[in-house]
């Protein structure tokens, strides 16, 4: 299962059924939470018994953030030079910042 997190203030909204979706389904629902939702605010994660669930959990989620921000460097609602320090942002470094550990130590 794979997670996109979001939250305001204590509200926290986990959208981990997006995974499950049809592609393009998912493509579009991960596109409007990073629409809707400032980019310091969204956070990935995945969950699973087995790693072959972690990987491809991994793998497709990443493929489906790609192909949403760029939908929307496409169509002009995301500036190019954007794309990937938000990619990153929602990836990893929202959750160093949020949980204060870094993938450098």
């Amino acid at each position: 299962m794979t997670a996109l997190l979001f939250h305001y203030g204590n509200v926290y909204a986990d959208c981990s059924e997006w995974s499950y979706y049809e592609y393009n389904g998912g493509v579009n629902a991960v596109g409007t939470m990073t629409e809707a939702t400032p980019g310091h605010k969204l956070l990935w994660g995945t969950d699973g018994t087995v790693p072959e669930i972690f990987t491809g959990s991994a793998i497709t989620s990443c493929k489906m953030l790609a192909d949403a921000l760029q939908r929307r460097v496409d169509t002009g609602s995301l500036p190019k030079k954007l794309m990937i320090p938000l990619a990153e942002r929602i990836l990893y470094k929202n959750a160093e910042k949020l949980y204060g550990m870094s993938i450098d130590a």
